[in-house]
């Protein structure tokens, strides 16, 4: 990948202000193009696929690069460039999706989605013609300023009138969806990074619930009368007190529990089977670089990281040096973290910039305590998510596991290339945090095999090399760099 690009992505990954563009392009939804085993429609064993309503958040929603987009676009920053790189979708390709079209049928998602016109609900990041990244909307502009208002908010979506089965809120905590009913105030640019990302919690409200007449995310999915609801929510109650530096939470496990054992047992008295999933350890993702040594030697993540990020332009004695100045200057030590959103400010200085040195009061590092605290909390929510599904007879999906075997050996689709969990290593999408095409097919597959587990059904596997083969984000694969051949 050509420096520059990379430099612009650190960029903008750093602010979350992206610049507007303006532009615009057709919406025209797209069929799933992932083929599956089985085609065709799959219930054997029971009726419990009849419907499936999904609770959850952005990993629910199918959100990636900071975006929620139902529908492929050109992208108005290529003006007759052939071929034309594109605004990807992102919900169509989401984890639910893909269960939800290897029950019902490639494409049969999109009749029950609530798709986005491009490009999309929060600030999606684009590919510049100068090799960068930036985005067509601010926080506030476009379509997130209509999606504040009931007036306006339909007009963020391509077919209003399609009732949604996939009621994922991103940004919502395990609270939020049992008790909001609503945006949480008028649309506003709040200079709070990265933690900013979570005024999405209100943004996504009115487009995706907005038609259940002021309903919560669980009422809304209750009224839908499902067989079978996937619940998957807990992350952002990780994130927010990490990325916050603790200002915000932690929310308590016993809380976590008793919200999550109302939720599955509301879904449950209205005849539903429930799967719920466990969470990730988010410290695992690459939005957070480990320092697991101080001082930071030639092969651990900072350093290799710098060198991967300026494509060896920076040698590796250099990479070192800046490395271990970063980590003293912000008084770090072994099992702290640096967050990718740091990045751009750490390579300037190999030209010169000054070694930044306000990291952890910026909540762009994470001690070394506070980061065992945030795990804490991560294993604690995990504890009371098994103790759901166990005192509920819900479905456990255990997607702990799968991030822990992926970022200790990654995940093999098309090696040597793909896939790990470090920055652009295929398995997330350019925001690092949400999963790729790719990332979320190998998350839809735990899901399937631990519902034909439980309940005896015969959902077929997603065909996660198809998913590689379309996905915008995984490296040395025909579709990436949005529509540009990794050179």
């Amino acid at each position: 990948m050509k420096r520059s690009l990379l430099n612009s992505v650190l960029a903008a990954a750093t602010a979350l202000a992206l610049v507007a563009c303006g532009g615009g392009a057709a919406n025209n939804p797209i069929a799933n193009p992932y083929p599956t085993t089985n085609a065709a429609p799959s219930s054997s064993g029971s009726k419990v696929l009849a419907r499936i309503v999904g609770i959850g958040d952005s990993l629910t929603a199918g959100e990636e690069s900071d975006g929620l987009v139902g529908v492929t676009a050109a992208n108005p920053l290529y003006p007759g460039t052939s071929p034309q790189p594109a605004i990807p979708a992102s919900q169509p390709f989401g984890f639910w999706a893909d269960l939800y079209n290897a029950v019902n049928g490639a494409g049969s998602a999109n009749a029950v989605l609530p798709l986005m016109q491009s490009p999309g609900l929060g600030t999606f990041l684009l590919l510049t013609n100068s090799g960068g990244f930036t985005s067509t909307q601010t926080s506030c502009s476009g379509l997130n300023a209509l999606a504040f208002s009931s007036a306006t908010a339909s007009q963020t979506r391509v077919s209003p009138s399609v009732q949604p089965l996939d009621l994922g809120v991103p940004g919502q905590l395990v609270h939020e969806a049992l008790y909001q009913t609503g945006p949480q105030g008028p649309c506003q640019d709040v200079a709070v990074a990265p933690g900013s990302v979570f005024q999405a919690e209100t943004t996504d409200f009115l487009p995706i619930l907005g038609g259940f007449g002021g309903k919560t995310q669980v009422q809304a999915a209750r009224s839908l009368s499902p067989t079978l609801t996937t619940v998957w929510l807990g992350a952002n109650d990780v994130l927010k007190y990490a990325l916050s530096g603790g200002a915000f939470g932690p929310t308590p496990a016993s809380s976590v529990q008793s919200d999550l054992m109302t939720i599955v047992q509301t879904m449950q008295q209205g005849g539903s089977q429930v799967a719920i999933g466990n969470l990730p350890d988010v410290l695992l993702t690459p939005l957070f670089v480990s320092i697991p040594n101080v001082p930071v030697q030639a092969t651990d993540p900072l350093t290799v990281l710098i060198q991967t990020l300026s494509s060896g332009a920076i040698p590796a004695g250099t990479a070192l040096t800046i490395a271990n100045a970063v980590v003293a200057a912000n008084s770090l030590t072994a099992g702290s973290y640096i967050t990718f959103s740091a990045m751009s400010s750490i390579l300037a200085v190999a030209t010169g910039g000054a070694v930044p040195s306000n990291l952890v009061s910026s909540d762009e590092a994470l001690t070394a305590t506070f980061a065992a605290q945030v795990q804490t909390q991560n294993t604690a929510y995990n504890t009371a998510i098994a103790a759901v599904a166990s005192a509920t007879g819900a479905a456990l999906v255990d997607i702990h596991a799968l991030f822990v075997q992926a970022a200790q050996s990654g995940v093999a689709v098309n090696p040597p290339h793909c896939c790990t969990l470090t920055p652009f290593g295929g398995l997330t999408s350019f925001d690092q945090l949400h999963p790729s095409y790719t990332g979320y097919a190998i998350i839809a597959n735990a899901w399937i095999s631990a519902i034909n587990a439980k309940f005896g059904t015969t959902i077929p596997a997603v065909s996660v090399t198809a998913a590689y083969d379309a996905d915008p984000y995984a490296p040395y694969s025909p579709s990436y760099g949005l529509g540009l051949k990794r050179k």
